[in-house]
């Protein structure tokens, strides 16, 4: 089973990182998108890191807005 670790909503509320754990015990980061009021699915894995805080820095470096949120 999948746990989410970390999630970050984008300002303006339309976008999300999902910072996960896997079974294996690695980690990854998927996006998802508000359709409408509701959320829309998880996307594709994003990578496979050793730790959370390696996966969050990877997003970090790869989606802007979540760079500059959290600064």
């Amino acid at each position: 089973m999948v746990k989410f670790v970390r999630q970050h909503t984008k300002p303006d509320d339309t976008e999300q990182v999902i910072i996960s754990e896997r079974e294996d015990g690695l980690y990854t980061y998927q996006m998802r998108w508000r359709e409408g009021v509701e959320w829309g699915p998880l996307g594709p894995k994003c990578g496979l890191y050793d730790t959370a805080i390696t996966a969050e820095t990877e997003a970090m470096q790869r989606v802007s807005w979540l760079a500059v949120a959290r600064q």
